[in-house]
């Protein structure tokens, strides 16, 4: 099998997977939460299958969706009274945790580490600096929703056991 075919087949289940459980009633989430859902495992996955195979572009693209569905599932669980104030340092932390996983995949290439680690905290900065929320109720939200989501989690590790036998069965 291509190496990237199960990333797309896998993504693919877990969307699908995801829309039955909402229209069967143990998902309650609307369509740009399944979107989201689905940004996060995609990039999951391409992350997952990537690293350690010398596939640079495809830890940093994983890595990047990964994190834009993750902006998607704030964006839609939370009131942003200005997003203007988030655009900015996502962007940053994208980039800085991009990078960080990149230096990850090889651990050889300090740049990448200390380049990784610039934008991490100009972003971390600038969000403590400019930011509207609060630590406190972040975390307060951040449980909520845990509660509301399991079944997410649920559906991405059923999937990621298939890929491990799927990787298994190939060697």
């Amino acid at each position: 099998m291509n190496k990237s075919q199960p990333i797309l087949t896998y993504t693919l289940s877990f969307l699908i997977l995801a829309v039955i459980f909402k229209i069967i009633g143990l998902l309650i989430v609307n369509n740009e939460e399944i979107l989201a859902y689905t940004f996060i495992f995609y990039g999951i996955s391409s992350v997952y299958l990537s690293l350690g195979r010398n596939k640079k572009f495809r830890v940093f693209l994983g890595a990047v969706v990964f994190l834009i569905g993750i902006i998607f599932f704030i964006l839609n669980n939370f009131d942003i009274i200005s997003l203007s104030k988030i655009i900015f340092p996502s962007i940053i932390l994208i980039l800085g945790i991009g990078c960080l996983m990149l230096y990850i995949d090889n651990t050889n290439d300090k740049a990448i580490l200390y380049a990784s680690l610039i934008f991490i905290l100009i972003g971390l900065i600038y969000s403590m600096s400019f930011g509207t929320m609060k630590f406190g109720f972040f975390i307060y939200s951040i449980y909520h929703i845990i509660l509301k989501y399991w079944i997410i989690v649920i559906i991405a590790v059923i999937i990621f056991t298939a890929i491990k036998r799927d990787e298994k069965s190939e060697v």
